[in-house]
């Protein structure tokens, strides 16, 4: 299955991973050695599962259904030359069936693995209650295909795949539950409400592991995925909000909003967790006079988004971000700020200590508010969407973007007005061209990013296996699972990228986002209000741009050919404000700092220039000449009007 996976090479470097192929590699270097176990290994139907049989402790048990009737004695007898053991002297009788005991040598200690045989099916695993318990399984009337749920998932089965995963939402629950912190082990028991049953196929090649299927129901009352029926799924446009350093993020369609609140509500009964949340939105009405769910529910449009990212100020943790696709971020801003300085008055608040601004450069600035309640995200959605402490919100487009400080909601500002967000990301495109372009859920992740954004949710041990494999999830990434809709179905989408060249977070103060890659050298010219540096460069497709000290691009525009010459500063009015001045093959060029030529200007040669120009202030009053070689062997001089200088006469037959 993973014979030629550059994904599966760099994950046998995990503890769990290495164990797993540790036992499917023993299997298969069995096949080849007798006839029996060669017709075994390569005629045959293999069933694995996982099993939490306790504690801390996950089993597989392996079961091998031959094409053709096996001898159990000739498997043993195989099994003996291989391991050099007296297999058959291990013997012990479960209820009228052998289990044969194999001991395997794991790291200077002994593992016992076990082996019988029911049915004509050959049982293995490393637990003998899990064989013991697929014997006791062949005396009951009923199996796992009598149950709806799996039943419905077995008939969507995909043929001729390279292998096909059953995944049990409650049971992966508690399989996983050995991995979540103590104080989130609450949280984790509702995901077996997540949904009934799934069966996706496995497909692997050289370098994506991709997993996709239909998830089928069992008890509808009990399922998260319910709250989507009769919506639709949509595209999610919040990469284009995100910073590209984004570690992880998860989007949700919204369909009609109070709807599918009310459905929120009931799979929170069900789970458990309503009571809660039904006594804070009471209080909430009570203290103020306010529906809330109504108020969000009449601003968004169709996406609910929750996402974390490492701060880009050292010493601080990951920023949490909570982002509303609304119907008008006008209409949204004016209905947010109005609940805001409602609920600061009722709290005898002052709204002018609520109000920030954050200002990227003197002409770019944002609002940004305090709102006066806390963690009213996590109220209106759930506690994934839970913002600790104050918590600020601000509007960008038609978005509606809360964060717990003005610092983080100004860096997602920042990348956006740089457009640096995460569909310009390398790594994210490349994700998201394995998935749908509509989503009901829509979760995506930097694995390499990702730790400390999940340390809050997972065991310490694991988290630090997690930064000790750091070399291996540079690779492995990016990781994402997507649910949407095929045939009016859910359909579940699973996806692991590899990526042979990794390319780290470049330590610059600022990057900006060009159309294109250049080679033209980035030159420094004087901003002559502000006495600042700025920068001036052109791309490969002659796209010309100038960018303040920020990052911000102020302006860019094309021109027809690439410069040739060094970009001067003069001051064409005598005023003290300074304009461009370049050259290109066939051209001069003279262009202020707003991004417009100045009059006459772009003006044509007399004939195509050999090199740039040159430009000489002879009595340093601003009188400009500017010289030219061209192919006509003429070397020309230009006032700075762009017009021929008369006397001039310089010419090489």
């Amino acid at each position: 299955l993973f014979k030629n996976s550059k994904i599966w090479s760099a994950l046998h470097n995990l503890d769990g991973i290495a164990k797993l192929d540790s036992d499917l590699h023993y299997l298969d270097s069995i096949g080849g050695l007798k006839d029996n176990l060669n017709q075994l290994a390569f005629k045959s139907t293999v069933y694995l599962s996982g099993h939490h049989i306790g504690g801390k402790k996950n089993k597989y048990l392996f079961i091998i259904s031959p094409s053709a009737s096996l001898s159990l004695k000739g498997i043993i007898e195989s099994l003996t030359d291989i391991t050099d053991q007296e297999i058959g002297s291990t013997e012990r009788k479960y209820e009228g069936k052998s289990i044969f005991t194999i001991k395997l040598n794991e790291k200077a200690s002994s593992v016992n693995l076990y082996v019988s045989e029911d049915e004509g099916n050959l049982l293995i695993s490393k637990s003998v209650i899990l064989i013991e318990s697929a014997i006791r399984q062949q005396s009951l009337t009923t199996s796992l295909l009598d149950n709806p749920g799996f039943s419905e998932a077995y008939t969507t089965t995909g043929k001729n795949k390279n292998a096909n995963l059953y995944v049990d939402f409650k049971k992966i629950t508690q399989i996983g539950s050995q991995f979540v912190r103590p104080g989130y082990q609450n949280q984790w028991e509702n995901y077996q409400y997540f949904g009934g049953r799934a069966e996706l196929d496995i497909n692997s090649t050289e370098t994506h592991l991709i997993l996709n299927g239909f998830l089928a129901g069992n008890n509808p009352d009990e399922r998260f995925l319910d709250i989507f029926k009769g919506c639709s799924p949509v595209k999610v446009t919040c990469d284009q909000v995100l910073p590209s350093s984004i570690a992880a993020f998860v989007s949700f369609a919204i369909g009609d909003p109070l709807k599918m609140n009310e459905t929120f509500a009931s799979y929170l009964n069900v789970s458990g967790s309503s009571s809660k949340r039904s006594l804070h939105l009471k209080q909430f009405q009570t203290d103020y006079s306010i529906d809330p769910v109504s108020i969000f529910s009449s601003i968004i449009d169709n996406e609910v988004t929750v996402a974390q990212g490492i701060s880009e100020n050292s010493g601080e943790g990951p920023s949490t971000y909570v982002l509303m696709k609304c119907k008008s971020g006008g209409q949204a801003k004016k209905e947010i700020t109005a609940l805001a300085e409602k609920i600061a008055h009722k709290k005898g608040v002052s709204t002018s200590g609520l109000k920030h601004s954050y200002q990227l450069d003197s002409d770019t600035q944002f609002d940004i508010m305090q709102f006066p309640y806390e963690n009213i995200t996590g109220l209106m959605f759930g506690g994934l969407f839970d913002l600790k402490g104050n918590i600020y919100f601000t509007i960008l487009d038609n978005y509606l973007i809360f964060g717990e400080s003005v610092e983080s909601l100004g860096q997602l500002l920042y990348n956006n007005v740089l457009s640096r967000t995460l569909s310009t990301n390398e790594m994210y495109r490349a994700f998201s061209q394995d998935i749908a372009q509509k989503s009901y859920i829509l979760f995506y992740t930097n694995l390499a990013r990702s730790s400390s954004v999940f340390s809050q949710y997972l065991d310490p041990g694991i988290i630090q296996d997690w930064d000790n494999d750091y070399d291996v999830f540079q690779k492995v990434q990016p990781f994402g699972i997507q649910i949407s809709e095929v045939s009016k179905m859910l359909y579940c989408n699973l996806s692991l990228g590899y990526m042979d060249t990794y390319k780290g977070k470049p330590q610059t103060v600022w990057e900006s986002l060009l159309d294109t890659v250049f080679d033209f050298k980035p030159q420094f010219v004087v901003n002559h209000y502000t006495k600042q540096n700025e920068i001036f460069l052109q791309d490969k497709s002659n796209e010309i741009y100038l960018i303040n000290k920020a990052g911000r691009i102020l302006w860019k525009q094309k021109i027809t050919e690439q410069i040739n010459s060094e970009v001067f500063q003069i001051d064409y009015y005598k005023n003290g404000k300074l304009q461009m001045l370049f050259s290109t093959p066939n051209y001069l060029h003279l262009i202020d700092r707003n991004g417009n030529y100045v009059e006459h200007y772009p003006i044509r040669l007399r004939s195509t220039a050999t090199a740039g120009m040159s430009l000489f202030d002879y009595d340093n009053n601003k009188d400009y000449r500017i010289f030219i070689p061209c192919k006509d062997k003429n070397v020309y001089a230009y006032s700075k009007e762009g017009t021929i200088i008369s006397g001039w006469n310089f010419s090489r037959k």
